[in-house]
């Protein structure tokens, strides 16, 4: 590539440079005009949150010994009540319905939910408890807020 121009920008706001072609055959490092560029790396970014705090959700499940072996079965999961109330602790929801489903959509790349507000539930759930779910709570607030934008009153 002996004699190609190749200039580069940083770009201090969003932390990271871009490579673009030229037509005449050059590569120009520079801000990515194409907002819709933009929103991709975005949503990747996303992605890879919602994929961190599901690892996150697991190992504190598991740290708290309420990760189980056992599935507990299709009728189980198969019940039409938020959060399964009428046939899985709010644990085994979380396990068995949350996190499996939301791996799938990551793997998937699919749309993620935008309106999900867990924590009310937990903090019920978790209340006679809350020294001990403390740090499981935070990652719902957490997951909460990454997938609505809204700020969970703790």
């Amino acid at each position: 590539m002996q004699g190609m121009k190749v200039t580069a920008t940083w770009q201090p706001l969003r932390g990271r440079c871009i490579v673009a072609p030229l037509f005449d055959g050059r590569i120009e490092w520079g801000p990515v005009a194409d907002r819709a560029r933009d929103e991709e790396v975005s949503e990747m970014n996303q992605y890879l949150l919602v994929a961190g705090l599901l690892g996150e959700l697991t190992a504190e499940l598991q740290r708290l010994e309420r990760w189980q072996a056992d599935h507990p079965g299709s009728e189980a999961l198969a019940s039409e009540l938020p959060f399964c109330v009428d046939t899985l602790s709010f644990d085994q929801w979380l396990q068995f319905v949350l996190i499996p489903r939301m791996e799938q959509l990551v793997v998937l790349q699919a749309p993620l939910p935008t309106s999900v507000s867990l924590y009310p539930m937990a903090s019920e759930v978790y209340k006679e408890e809350l020294a001990e779910a403390e740090a499981l709570l935070r990652l719902i607030a957490r997951f909460d807020l990454l997938l609505s934008g809204k700020v969970v009153e703790q």
